[in-house]
């Protein structure tokens, strides 16, 4: 399946790597059996390979760049944007976690240094889909139509080939989709809330650049919807 209105191909299911970051969220992280399972992912068709700077405070990306040597062409990668967790890092508080303070920062020049930290941690040099991970806010708050063009900047410089948000509001939404092309959108934490029920119209309307969302552990596609038993 295509992602999004670009012209990148998808596995219908994605790997999701928090876990492999460990921390407080998981536990301990397991390098030798999380590196086996981004291959056995990979040799069963599963492409799509979805990861956070925040996973693990850069661990998660790092085992990626691990894992994924030699074997970068054979997967759609998307890491995200927007939270820093180093001593010096300026952001509004995002929250406390494995020990350190973590903080939202969507600014122009931030997301440019965010990006080459990335590209370093998982040994590449692009990045396929770059999400903002969580919405600015104040007092370091920065006009979506900001990021949206430091996005589209590092389109330009080769740096990233597509970009979306997660954890978004409606209105959000809309602005992302009036200032880019933005092809993915994600609400929640690998689910659409019931809250977020709105946001369901705008994502699934055949004209949005938007071509699918997690939705209540399944995946909601423009005509079709795959429930997960819980």
């Amino acid at each position: 399946m295509k992602l999004g209105d670009t012209t990148m191909e998808v596995s219908s299911i994605a790997l999701g790597t928090w876990a492999m970051g460990g921390g407080d969220s998981w536990g301990a992280s397991d390098e030798v059996e999380s590196i086996k399972t981004v291959h056995c992912a990979l040799e069963r068709g599963i492409n799509f390979i979805d990861t956070a700077p925040a996973y693990g405070n850069g661990f998660s990306e790092e085992l990626l760049g691990k894992a994924l040597k030699g074997k970068r062409n054979e997967c759609i990668l998307a890491t995200k944007c927007g939270l820093l967790w180093g001593p010096e890092d300026e952001g509004s508080l995002h929250k406390s976690r494995d020990g350190v303070i973590i903080r939202r920062n969507l600014n122009p020049k931030s997301i440019v240094e965010q990006v080459e930290k990335s590209l370093k941690r998982l040994g590449t040099d692009h990045i396929d889909l770059l999400l903002t991970h969580w919405q600015s806010i104040p007092p370091f708050f920065t006009p979506i139509e900001e990021t949206v063009e430091a996005m589209e900047r590092l389109i330009a410089q080769g740096k990233i080939r597509s970009y979306g948000a997660c954890n978004l509001t409606l209105e959000q939404l809309k602005e992302y989709q009036s200032y880019g092309n933005p092809p993915w959108f994600r609400s929640g934490s690998a689910c659409l809330p019931v809250a977020r029920k709105p946001l369901l119209p705008t994502v699934l309307n055949r004209g949005s650049p938007s071509r699918h969302i997690v939705l209540l552990r399944g995946v909601c596609l423009p005509e079709t919807s795959v429930s997960i038993p819980r």
